[in-house]
């Protein structure tokens, strides 16, 4: 994979998409949403290879480049893949830090770069989750 050559004051954006079940298509209709909006920008959009030739093309992709990353599977092992969809998970969530810390200096065109999480919230808490006391 060839690095990216870009300016040092040229943002740059990596998506993480989760491979499994629907995840991906909405942060890529995001990510290219991001993409029409800054021109100027530089965008990554990281799954599975699997994950990503299921995502639509339509008109090339302008600023976004697609980098596969492993899914967990080892690539030299003789052993069929697992079939329960959760050992599959599992396996993809334990590559992933893993992943992320090989492919840094690719997404970002240069040797040393630190990568920082986009800031969010914790998931919203439903009624049903809530623990309630009930005192008189």
């Amino acid at each position: 994979m060839a690095a990216v050559h870009r300016s040092p004051a040229q943002p740059h954006v990596a998506f993480v998409a989760f491979p499994f079940g629907t995840h991906a298509a909405p942060l890529f209709a995001l990510a290219r949403a991001i993409a029409a909006a800054a021109p100027g920008a530089a965008l990554s959009f990281l799954s599975t290879a699997r994950s990503l030739a299921s995502l639509p093309q339509a008109d090339g992709l302008g600023n976004i480049r697609l980098v596969p990353i492993a899914d967990g599977t080892p690539e030299s092992s003789a052993a069929p893949p697992p079939a329960s969809e959760q050992a599959k998970i599992g396996m993809f969530l334990a590559a992933m830090p893993g992943s992320l810390r090989a492919l840094a200096p690719v997404i970002h065109g240069r040797p040393s770069v630190s990568l920082r999480p986009f800031p969010h919230r914790s998931p919203p808490r439903h009624h049903w989750g809530r623990r309630t006391s009930h005192r008189p």
